[in-house]
C-alpha cells in the first residue's frame, strides 16, 4: 500500500516538474515580438511649423501603433496622408497611425507649410 503511495507521489512530482520546465520556454517565444513605434512632433520653427524629422521607419503589423504624430503648436494643424486631407490634429494631442502592409506613405501639412512632409516606411 505505502508503495503505491509512493509511486503516486513520484508520478506527481514527475509531471509537476514537467509542467515547470515547460512553461518558461514557452512564454519566451512569446516575448520575441518586436515592438517598435516611431516618435515624430510637430514643431514651431520661428514663423513655419515642421515635422521634426523628414523621414521615419517603423514596423508594421506590430501589437501597438506604427507611428505615433504629436502636434506640440498651439493651433490645429490640417494633416494629409498621401496627398488626400486626412484629420486636423489638435493642439498638444496626438495621433497614432498603425499600416497593415509594408509600404511607404507621406504626411504634408500644406496648408500651414506647403514644404513640411514625413515619409514613413512600414516595414516587416
Amino acid at each position: 500500500m505505502r508503495k503505491i503511495h509512493l509511486f503516486r507521489s513520484l508520478i506527481l512530482i514527475a509531471l509537476l516538474f514537467l509542467l515547470l520546465t515547460i512553461t518558461p520556454v514557452s512564454t519566451a517565444s512569446a516575448h520575441k515580438i518586436k515592438s517598435v513605434t516611431a516618435h515624430v512632433n510637430i514643431v514651431q520653427r520661428g514663423p513655419h511649423v515642421d515635422f521634426t524629422a523628414k523621414r521615419a521607419t517603423c514596423h508594421a503589423l506590430q501589437p501597438t501603433f506604427c507611428i505615433i504624430t504629436v502636434n506640440t503648436t498651439d493651433k490645429p494643424i490640417a494633416i494629409y496622408f498621401d496627398g488626400k486631407y486626412f484629420l486636423t490634429l489638435n493642439a498638444g494631442t496626438d495621433m497614432g497611425t498603425e499600416f497593415s502592409s509594408y509600404e511607404t506613405h507621406v504626411y504634408t501639412m500644406p496648408l500651414t507649410n506647403s514644404r513640411a512632409s514625413l515619409t514613413v516606411t512600414a516595414s516587416p
